[in-house]
């Protein structure tokens, strides 16, 4: 929905701390009759030193709608799902 380049630029003024590289995102998720399903879509990735920019980032990603992102590292992957505001 938003171009990569411009986002990655409004990322890194937004969120003090990161670094932002253009990507291309893949998923498969592999459907009950044992097909797989791809997505591929343009994304970011986003390195920080530590934890400290999640908040920023994640405020920053319910600015733009994402509805989830990804953090890894320090031995740990986390997903972050934005709550959807129709479920109360």
């Amino acid at each position: 929905m938003y171009p990569a380049v411009e986002t990655r630029r409004r990322l890194v003024d937004a969120v003090p701390g990161v670094r932002a590289r253009l990507a291309r995102l893949c998923s498969v998720r592999i459907l009950h009759d044992g097909d797989a399903q791809w997505h591929h879509e343009p994304g970011l990735l986003v390195h920080a030193d530590d934890a400290g920019p999640l908040p920023r980032l994640a405020r920053f990603a319910a600015e733009l709608g994402q509805d989830r992102f990804v953090a890894t590292g320090m031995g740990a992957t986390t997903a972050y799902r934005r709550r959807n505001p129709a479920a109360g």
